[in-house]
């Protein structure tokens, strides 16, 4: 997000966060980097006039880090700051939602905040998992019953999650629940990995071996989510042998 204003302007650390790089670069000319463990960010800032923190130092909200210029590829622009924000793991991010007042009243809070920071399934029925814009929204997921999502935050009485494929979207809070039950008790024929997340290439953080039973706690496409005799959690390829039109048994 371009942000104009009058050169030498302060700008000023988004959040609690440490200090990862300054210097320059041909693009964004004079720039900094921050990193927001709390928020899993990563904040960028870029064609600044000059930088007035030090890298691997600590800055907090509201601290001035540096001054608005066109440096580097902006040359030709009227002065401004280049802002960003990165998701840790997930690349960009729309910075809009963090840097703008909400009009208005502040929904309810309805939704159930023990929920957060833990995994979910889509109940009965399928989901729509949406990104609201406004009074409109986008579709991204339609969901298939028993379907995992992780639950990061709550608004109204929806909740904002995570889906094993890495994206992010809002769903209602009265169609998710807990995993407090097994789905369905399994065995596998032949030993097999358990993995980390539900993709071809994921590491390896457990195992199963024939024969030894594991409860089904949900499922993401090709993959279930389980839980070991052993008490650890992750994903497993579903066996070829198990029948897609009978979820769970």
């Amino acid at each position: 997000m371009d942000i104009f204003a009058p050169r030498h302007t302060p700008v000023v650390a988004a959040s609690r966060a440490y200090v990862v790089f300054v210097g320059d670069d041909p693009t964004g000319g004079r720039v900094i980097w921050l990193k927001d463990s709390k928020r899993s960010l990563h904040i960028y800032y870029a064609h600044l006039q000059n930088q007035q923190v030090k890298q691997y130092t600590w800055v907090g909200p509201g601290q001035v880090i540096g001054r608005v210029g066109n440096t580097g590829n902006a040359r030709s622009t009227p002065p401004h700051l280049h802002f960003g924000t990165y998701e840790i793991g997930h690349g960009a991010i729309d910075p809009y939602d963090y840097i703008t007042q909400p009009k208005g009243e502040r929904s309810p809070l309805a939704a159930d905040l023990e929920a957060l920071g833990h995994w979910m399934r889509v109940q009965g029925s399928p989901l729509n998992v949406n990104i609201p814009y406004g009074s409109a929204s986008e579709q991204i997921k339609t969901l298939e019953p028993h379907s995992a999502l992780k639950v990061l935050a709550a608004a109204g009485e929806d909740y904002r999650v995570l889906l094993p494929d890495g994206r992010f979207g809002y769903v209602p809070a009265s169609q998710i629940e807990a995993l407090n039950e097994s789905l369905k008790n399994y065995a596998v024929p032949t030993d097999q990995f358990v993995i980390e997340s539900p993709t071809a290439d994921a590491a390896a953080i457990g195992s199963v071996n024939a024969g030894e039973g594991f409860s089904v706690l949900a499922k993401y496409e090709e993959y279930w989510l389980v839980k070991t005799q052993q008490g650890s959690t992750g994903w497993l390829q579903i066996p070829a042998a198990v029948s897609s039109d009978i979820w769970p048994e």
